[in-house]
């Protein structure tokens, strides 16, 4: 296939930009490589510069455009950079992420704060703040569930084990301050399991508990407690 024939304006709009990216006039330089782009499209080292230039503006959405279509054009160099573009567009959604759940913690609001959290987490899995983040709007709005009159105690049993994932990766990955919520909510889960675990009760006691006895005194007769109770009244 013979080479496309080149485009002298395309040339000449080429040769202003990589003048104005030297001196780095990046903007200027952006607008001659789109010229060049659009007067010879199927140019693969107008579409990089274009890309290039973006980059260096932190356009990432835009650069990760021009760098793919490079890509696709046969450039050797655009799939590398394309992939720098979308870690460093992930990177910047994340701390967007971050800071707005911040915000939303800061004003006790806890459901929304973990679901910035979250979304930080997801496109940084590697960093522990954002994981460290999570377990406390998590945790948060277990203390505010415990609070509340009538709280569904399947839903702060989640919460927690929700908090206890986030805390557990935040110290993998080596948050100093995870460990000891780490700790709190595993002690915690614990006296929850051992509370529920169901008590023998005498045989003579199981007799005069008829299904009319009060929720609140069955209700007792679980745990440790249980055992002192059942110890006096034998």
């Amino acid at each position: 296939m013979a080479e496309e024939p080149k485009n002298l304006r395309a040339e000449e709009a080429f040769d202003v930009g990589s003048r104005q990216y030297f001196v780095q006039n990046y903007a200027a330089a952006e607008a001659s490589f789109a010229l060049a782009a659009r007067l010879q499209p199927n140019d693969v080292k107008y579409h990089y510069c274009l890309g290039d230039a973006r980059m260096m503006q932190k356009k990432l959405e835009t650069a990760e455009l021009a760098f793919a279509v490079a890509a696709k054009l046969g450039h050797p160099d655009a799939g590398i950079h394309l992939k720098v573009v979308c870690k460093d567009r992930e990177r910047r959604r994340a701390e967007e992420a971050y800071q707005a759940g911040r915000t939303q913690y800061c004003s006790k609001s806890y459901v929304l704060a973990e679901a910035s959290f979250a979304e930080a987490a997801r496109l940084q899995p590697t960093d522990l703040w954002y994981h460290y983040a999570l377990g406390r709007a998590r945790y948060e709005q277990k203390k505010w569930a415990a609070a509340e009159a009538s709280f569904d105690p399947k839903m702060l049993q989640k919460k927690l084990e929700a908090a206890l994932s986030a805390f557990t990766e935040a110290e993998r990955l080596g948050h100093p301050h995870a460990g000891v919520f780490l700790k709190e909510i595993q002690e915690e889960l614990q006296r929850k399991k051992a509370t529920e675990a169901p008590v023998a009760v005498p045989g003579k006691l199981a007799n005069e508990m008829s299904e009319d006895a009060p929720q609140s005194f069955i209700a007792q007769l679980q745990g440790p407690a249980a055992r002192a109770l059942l110890r006096e009244k034998i």
